[in-house]
């Protein structure tokens, strides 16, 4: 999981755009790995699903004395774990908050209503396959 906007604050749009610039540059380099795996004659068919969510979410340190971690929590989260989920391999889903503030920069296919797991109703999900030309 990454986290943007936190600890440093940022505008929204920008959080979405740094977070979408993460998972298409993520899914390169699993490529560009895969590719150099099997040139050197290892068979590794390599891919990785991304879901990406933007909404106000908690972020601190959580934990006790023992063991504590930074991170997030918040249906925020849960969301991007769902489309996490629901992407094919190789691939990035996003929300509609998402795709709303990227729309202008890339190129996304919408791929209609996920249920998601503690929603009330189901969460609009979107592709992304590519920056704007």
């Amino acid at each position: 999981m990454a986290v943007f906007g936190a600890p440093e604050e940022m505008p929204e749009a920008d959080q979405a755009w740094a977070a979408v610039r993460a998972a298409i540059e993520m899914q390169a380099r699993c490529q560009a790995l895969g590719t150099s795996l099997r040139d050197r004659g290892i068979p590794a068919d390599l891919a990785i699903r991304v879901g990406v969510n933007t909404a106000h979410c908690t972020v601190g340190v959580f934990g006790s004395d023992v063991l504590r971690a930074y991170t997030a929590v918040g249906f925020a989260v849960n969301v991007a774990s769902r489309l996490q989920t629901s992407a094919e391999p190789g691939t990035t889903l996003c929300g509609f908050r998402t795709y709303a503030l990227v729309k202008d920069k890339v190129r996304a296919q919408e791929r209609g209503a996920l249920s998601v797991k503690g929603a009330r109703r189901p969460v609009e999900a979107w592709e992304i396959v590519g920056l704007a030309e």
